[in-house]
């Protein structure tokens, strides 16, 4: 399968450019859940679409074999750790 990565380089900026003003704007040293919590905000205000912790079913040999958390899925599919 040949996956055409030109179609998710303007979301992957602008969604790098979300995480970029959170940590900004926040600087560190917060509990993990502050960032992903003002990830979403930041997100929601970018007009991005996510759903945050979402289990993913992951498919081996047409087969589901697991289940993955994801932090936040995106629109067009992407997902984000």
């Amino acid at each position: 399968m040949t996956v055409d990565l030109a179609e998710y380089t303007e979301l992957t900026r602008a969604v790098i450019g979300c995480a970029m003003t959170v940590h900004r704007k926040l600087g560190r040293g917060f509990p993990e859940v502050v960032y992903q919590r003002a990830l979403a905000i930041e997100l929601y205000k970018n007009a991005i679409s996510a759903e945050r912790e979402v289990d993913l079913p992951i498919f081996y040999e047409n087969e589901k074999s697991a289940l993955v958390e994801s932090t936040f899925s995106l629109k067009n599919g992407c997902w984000l750790n």
